[in-house]
């Protein structure tokens, strides 16, 4: 008899989905309507050729100085996004390695949301092992910048191109190399740990937490599809 049955682990899964949420500010700021029109106003005008992609990004900016600075990171890496998106989806997929899928597709979108060169948090792709887990090279760390050098880890994450390459096997071992670092990370500084994986064009958010002695749960907390360039943006827009 399994002690882990599946009406317990449901149990589980629902209770840290809860505690995850009851730790969320009654202050979190969410997007007002005119925020929402504004923006999409401004990607609608892309739909019609009457702006390129760095004025609509400009325009995106301008509207990110005057949000509160979580919603305003949001519009920076989708106004980021817009200049690095090629126009059409490249069909050679087994040619886009990994170092395109960050820099083009990811890097600025996720940098901006989960860095803040104020805060001194930083999204950096090292590919080095990790100081923790020396064992696990990461593909890419959220960390603090303490004066000139890396400060602790707030986070990790993990790349696959989503080709040919790609293999169930393989995503499953860069889940659990996120799995493992988080952990340790959550053992050694006493904080939940914020964790994503790529997979080609799908990105998936974890949050590790430390919920006793012994235990610890990994909770998928987000999951996005990110377009591959801009005409795959724009039909994603229309079905908005």
């Amino acid at each position: 008899m399994s002690f882990f049955t599946e009406e317990l682990l449901d149990k589980l899964s629902i209770n840290q989905q809860q505690l995850l949420r009851n730790k969320i500010p009654d202050t979190c700021p969410e997007f007002t309507k005119k925020e929402y029109t504004d923006v999409m106003d401004i990607l609608t005008c892309i739909d019609r050729n009457t702006v390129t992609p760095k004025q609509a990004k400009l325009q995106l900016l301008t509207l990110a100085a005057d949000m509160d600075s979580l919603k305003g990171h949001i519009i920076e890496g989708i106004g980021d996004m817009l200049t690095k998106l090629p126009l059409d989806t490249i069909v050679e997929e087994n040619k886009v390695g990994e170092v395109d899928i960050q820099t083009r597709y990811y890097e600025p979108l996720l940098s901006p949301i989960l860095a803040d060169n104020t805060k001194k948090v930083i999204l950096r792709w090292p590919n080095k092992m990790d100081e923790v887990t020396p064992e696990i090279r990461a593909d890419a760390i959220i960390s603090t910048l303490i004066q000139s050098g890396f400060g602790r880890h707030l986070g990790y994450g993990e790349v696959k191109p989503g080709d040919d390459s790609t293999t169930t096997q393989s995503l499953c071992i860069d889940t659990l190399k996120l799995a493992v670092l988080s952990r340790n990370n959550c053992l050694n500084k006493g904080h939940p740990t914020i964790s994503f994986q790529v997979n080609g064009f799908q990105l998936i958010f974890y949050m590790t937490q430390r919920i006793h002695q012994r235990f610890y749960t990994m909770t998928e907390i987000g999951r996005v599809k990110v377009p591959d360039s801009l005409l795959q943006y724009q039909l994603n827009h229309l079905l908005l």
